[in-house]
């Protein structure tokens, strides 16, 4: 008996179940199993199943998953008329399958509406998070400020959680709005006093450190997961002594992971021309990050993190035409002190004296 019901379902089988749950309304859910075709011979591993039934038929097993919100997928051992209910599908490249007990065991796994959570088909059979869409099922996700922004979470300049493609946790980040339109800034490193010091060892620049609402340096292994994640602008804004705010701008920046060194990549500058502050990293293009503990910098001569106080991508004789995590002087006649150990940005700032640093990520 249960052989014929196998055979008359085991070239399609479509079981639609409607579970309503009754409370102050009516709700209903659907499962629909489908025999799958990407694991020819294989069915569900007996680790992934929580339940084993005696049935007479295929239809019956599937009919089982009705009351239980966990089944995703049935096993129905036609010769034993056994039902297995379990908690996974077949998974990527048939990752959760084994090999059938006989060739009267056939196996049936919910069908994926990937049109229905922004997801596309990938090949291995398993859905693919669309642009904006992370997790299982896919779920919008907040990878940046601006993502706050556009969903009305971010309401004023402050502390915010935001949760990365590439990044396993979420964790906080400082957002500001621009205020020339509707983009918004996460911050990478803030520099307006001399309280906090940057002239830390590698570790601490790979987690960052500082405080979010004041000076702070996000973090290597965050701006990595932060610029592999989607394409950004990094700008760099100093204030001068006199108060005006000079600018650089590095379209498609990123930085590599760590077991390259957390090299600094970008594809091409931008400068604004009114308050133009130059640009110092294309000598640095490429350049492994450098702290006083972990000399990347190419130079057998110097440590340049030692040299100049502070952690940065490094690189040559000269180390770098720009110093941003060196100690904040702010000299009061507005020029350098025309020492190693101090903040400075002299390609086109000569030997201005940096007041306040910005540098953050705009999502392009």
């Amino acid at each position: 008996m249960a052989n014929s019901g196998s055979r008359k379902f085991s070239v399609a089988l479509i079981v639609l179940i409607s579970v309503c749950y009754v409370h102050n309304t009516a709700q209903v859910e659907e499962k629909r199993l489908s025999r799958s075709d990407r694991c020819p011979g294989l069915v569900i591993s007996q680790t992934h199943c929580y339940r084993t039934l005696e049935v007479r038929s295929l239809l019956e097993c599937g009919m089982h998953c009705r009351p239980d919100s966990p089944c995703q997928s049935v096993s129905f051992d036609g010769t034993m008329e056994l039902c297995y209910l379990c908690n996974a599908t077949s998974g990527v490249n048939c990752s959760n399958m084994e090999r059938g007990v006989n060739k009267n065991t056939k196996y049936f796994e919910s069908e994926i509406k990937c049109e229905e959570t922004g997801q596309t088909m990938g090949p291995d059979g398993e859905c693919v998070c669309a642009e904006g869409f992370r997790g299982k099922p896919c779920a919008p996700y907040n990878g940046d400020c601006k993502d706050l922004y556009d969903k009305g979470i971010y309401t004023t300049p402050g502390e915010y959680t935001i949760h990365p493609l590439l990044s396993d946790q979420p964790f906080s980040v400082y957002c500001k709005k621009l205020t020339n339109n509707n983009n918004t800034r996460t911050n990478v490193l803030v520099r307006s006093s001399d309280t906090t010091s940057f002239n830390r060892n590698f570790s601490e620049y790979q987690a960052g450190f500082g405080d979010l609402e004041n000076d702070h340096w996000l973090g290597l292994e965050k701006l990595y997961q932060l610029t592999n994640s989607r394409s950004y602008e990094l700008r760099v804004s100093c204030r001068l002594e006199n108060g005006s705010n000079v600018f650089m701008l590095y379209q498609h920046f990123q930085i590599t992971g760590s077991a390259d060194g957390y090299r600094m990549l970008f594809r091409q500058t931008r400068d604004n021309s009114t308050y133009f502050l130059g640009d110092c990293f294309t000598p640095l293009l490429g350049a492994k990050f450098s702290a006083y503990d972990n000399d990347n910098d190419e130079n057998n001569k110097v440590n340049c993190a030692e040299k100049h106080e502070g952690g940065w991508w490094f690189r040559g004789e000269n180390c770098s035409t720009c110093n941003p995590t060196g100690p904040l002087l702010k000299s009061p006649n507005g020029t350098r002190e025309g020492i190693d150990a101090e903040a400075f940005w002299t390609h086109d700032l000569g030997d201005a004296a940096l007041y306040v640093i910005y540098m953050y990520l705009i999502q392009m």
